[in-house]
């Protein structure tokens, strides 16, 4: 049914539609095997939500969009977030919706704003996790706006050279000793300037470039590490974040065997850090492939540790190497008594554990002396050293050889 045709039926009208509807864990084939079947457009919008004649539109391989009249929100719910699995192969397939709703005439009087709209409303409703809906609101606008851009920035900044990293040095907390350092991702749009990683990861891992991006971002770092080595400098390990979406690649083992021997990084001087959300909700996919990197002695390690919701009856089967303590808890040490409890249980569990300990964060020697005196062997932060190039790094090196 048309906007003028409902019109007539209702002057206020709402748009649902930008329905991101089916996971991409089972990998393309699935989801385009699963788009590809009859009545998947009314599968996600049954009569219970189109309440009257809206018609689903296909917009791409995951989206469509229908105009209609809104429903109750609890059939809402129970027709589309709550929408049954998918057959395939003899497997049921879960899907998930990510569902915007703009209203006529507030959020627009044409078609196209209010798809536009509800593309915004969907957008929020996918950085909440999924599985739920928004409706719009004038601020998100801007983030839409920004969420195109970004997506598309990002397609041309491998090829334009944008990226660079720098190094934030890992100290002992007893002797300031180096111990290593953390590879750092930094964006150098010719217009934009600085963009910082938390405003393109996240749609890197949306759109899927994250696994290109994370490439080059091992490469460039162990490429450092081995120009390090030849200079005759001890560096200790380098440490590179990792995206779940990098682990569940296939060739993920692969692409690293292959980065360490042309780079010529020995694996004992890698690290991994993978997200503890990622460790904790989808151990099953990754635990393997992280095992066989681990036996070749490519650390592993939990980042943002404190964040998430571990097992620790699961965490002891992983093969992790290190805990990283979030600098959200280490931010007001010594003042809040639940931030230092917080951080002597987490060094407990690591010793409980046999695992080596990194607070992040740190910038004051009050917090260093509280880590240390608790246990801490390592830390990182602004009181030692921020994210530096490698020219500044190779300084380092050299003062604390000279100091050897």
């Amino acid at each position: 049914m048309t906007l003028p045709s409902l019109l007539r039926v209702r002057h206020r009208l709402p748009m649902l539609g930008a329905i991101q509807a089916i996971m991409d864990w089972r990998g393309a084939s699935i989801c385009t095997r699963v788009n590809s079947g009859r009545g998947i457009g009314q599968r996600l919008f049954p009569r219970s939500v189109c309440t009257s004649k809206g018609t689903p539109t296909r917009r791409s391989c995951h989206a469509f969009s229908v105009v209609d009249r809104l429903p109750e929100y609890s059939v809402l719910d129970q027709g589309m977030i709550k929408a049954p699995p998918v057959m395939i192969d003899g497997s049921q397939v879960g899907a998930t919706a990510s569902i915007g709703i703009s209203l006529y005439p507030d959020d627009g009087d044409t078609e196209a704003m209010l798809l536009r709209n509800a593309d915004a409303a969907m957008y929020r409703a996918k950085e909440e996790g999924g599985n739920t809906y928004q409706f719009y609101t004038a601020e998100m606008t801007a983030a839409a706006f920004e969420q195109v851009f970004l997506d598309n920035a990002l397609r041309d900044a491998l090829d334009n050279e944008e990226f660079r990293l720098v190094y934030q040095p890992l100290v002992d907390l007893s002797s300031r000793r180096l111990l290593g350092v953390e590879a750092l991702l930094r964006w150098d749009h010719p217009q934009q300037g600085t963009i910082a990683p938390a405003r393109f990861i996240r749609i890197a891992e949306q759109n899927g470039l994250i696994r290109e991006i994370g490439r080059w971002v091992l490469r460039s770092a162990c490429e450092q590490g081995g120009r390090w080595l030849n200079k005759g400098f001890e560096f200790g390990i380098i440490a590179v974040n990792v995206a779940g979406r990098q682990i569940h690649d296939r060739a993920f083992v692969a692409d690293v065997e292959r980065i360490l021997t042309e780079t010529g990084l020995p694996p004992q001087c890698l690290d991994l850090e993978v997200s503890e959300n990622f460790v904790m909700r989808r151990a099953d996919l990754g635990v393997e492939r992280l095992q066989a990197l681990r036996l070749q002695g490519v650390g592993i390690a939990i980042d943002d540790f404190g964040t998430g919701y571990s097992s620790l009856s699961r965490l002891k089967r992983l093969p992790i190497t290190k805990l990283k303590i979030d600098q959200s808890f280490v931010r007001d040490i010594p003042d809040d008594r639940n931030d230092m409890a917080l951080c002597d249980a987490v060094i407990a569990i690591s010793r409980s554990l046999d695992l080596a300990v990194i607070a992040e964060g740190v910038e004051t020697e009050a917090q260093a002396a509280f880590l240390r005196d608790k246990g801490c062997g390592a830390a990182q932060g602004y009181l030692f050293s921020r994210p530096v190039a490698p020219e500044e790094i190779e300084r380092l090196f050299a003062e604390t050889q000279d100091a050897s």
